[in-house]
């Protein structure tokens, strides 16, 4: 007779909800003994997590055209009358812009073709963040918020010590969707990737107006000099994150010779 493989010490509750044009899972870990008794609870948390989410969306969606971002790009709402979230990620969109030395820009064409402000590469680190911030407020919990494959995890106040606090995130290859070219192990902080396998991801270079993804991806499947296909970025927030992985997808060495080289990595850069 087989031995049996004793249950460990921890379960986990996943959710998952469409929004943001993405999927996105939560994977809650809770103790063993716990799991039946917080079953409402743990559903109440990932409600109150997705729903960050969705104000992101009816904030900043460029597909959407009543969210606050469109109305205020067509002259319908002013800025200062928009949900406090707008002014939030407009001081942060300047900063990034200030830190990358303008490798990050909001000045993009949008969806339905018009020129404009678009925080898009900034909002989706700043949304996932918030909802995070619900979930570190539930205590006795271990949680990984992914969305689209960009992540952060943390946990809860007193989360017992017998809860496995390691994630182990796959990255894609970004010539083979199938495949996966590193692993990286993550307790605490964020990780964001960048490259040519996001599809709907445009990262244009602010220097040349040029769409990167689709010129990498394209024109130089095997490479193309010193550019790299993907860069994943891992940190304590998904917001600089995400930015500075859009940052060295673009120049690889951006990174290094900025004030926040001592808390963000590049943890994997695929050429």
């Amino acid at each position: 007779m087989m031995p049996t493989t004793p249950e460990p010490p921890w379960r986990t509750r996943a959710f998952v909800e469409h929004t943001m044009g993405m999927a996105v899972s939560l994977h809650i870990r809770v103790a063993h003994d716990e799991f039946d008794s917080r079953t409402d609870e743990l559903a109440d948390a990932a409600h109150r997590a997705f729903a960050a989410l969705h104000r992101a969306d009816d904030v900043f969606s460029t597909y959407r055209a009543d969210s606050d971002l469109m109305r205020i790009r067509r002259g319908e709402l002013d800025e200062t009358e928009a949900d406090p979230w707008y002014a939030d990620v407009r001081a942060l969109c300047e900063e990034a812009a200030t830190v990358t030395n303008g490798l990050f820009t909001t000045d993009l064409v949008g969806p339905d073709g018009s020129r404009g402000y678009d925080p898009t590469g900034l909002v989706k680190g700043f949304a996932v963040e918030r909802a995070a911030d619900v979930l570190r407020a539930v205590p006795g919990i271990v949680f990984c918020l992914n969305a689209g494959g960009d992540l952060t995890c943390d946990a809860g106040a007193g989360a017992s010590a017998s809860i496995e606090r390691v994630w182990r995130v796959g990255i894609s290859d970004p010539r083979d969707a199938a495949g996966v070219v590193a692993t990286i192990e993550l307790t605490q902080g964020a990780l964001a990737t960048s490259g040519t396998a996001q599809r709907g991801a445009h990262i244009v270079d602010p220097r040349t107006n040029v769409d990167e993804n689709r010129r990498r991806g394209q024109e130089s499947p095997m490479g193309h000099g010193g550019e790299c296909a993907s860069v994943t970025v891992v940190g304590p927030d998904l917001i600089w994150a995400d930015v500075w992985a859009t940052a060295c997808f673009l120049e690889p060495d951006a990174l290094a010779f900025s004030r926040m080289a001592a808390s963000y990595r590049v943890a994997h850069l695929q050429a």
